[in-house]
């Protein structure tokens, strides 16, 4: 649907046991301009993110898309081995959230950015 490398993955929160559920899907690519895109389709939502921010620190992080008001959290998750000599399981955790801007914040990032009062 858009940009270039276009993917798609199952849409997945985790529990403190490391026990997964599929609640969507996430679709995500590589956007003209030096961003990476995810969308949850089903929802309409959608978080931009820098090339550089995303390939810095995509294995565990929050990054909150102050344009689209979404927030996006991937977490690389170990599960332990259920027999002692078997691999760990490599798995990852993403979603894509509503976010809303409380006055501090707000007013902290007008601060760092040099925005007007």
């Amino acid at each position: 649907m858009g940009g270039t490398n276009e993917q798609v993955m199952e849409k997945k929160t985790t529990s403190n046991d490391g026990t997964t559920q599929v609640n969507g899907q996430v679709r995500y690519h590589q956007a003209i301009g030096g961003f990476i895109h995810f969308h949850d389709d089903v929802n309409a939502l959608k978080v931009s993110i820098p090339v550089a921010t995303w390939f810095s620190a995509w294995q565990s992080w929050g990054y909150a898309d102050l344009a689209q008001q979404t927030y996006l959290h991937v977490a690389v998750i170990v599960i332990q081995p259920e027999n002692l000599g078997e691999a760990y399981k490599l798995d990852v955790s993403l979603a894509i959230e509503k976010m809303k801007l409380s006055p501090d914040f707000t007013k902290l990032k007008d601060f760092t950015t040099g925005q007007p009062k």
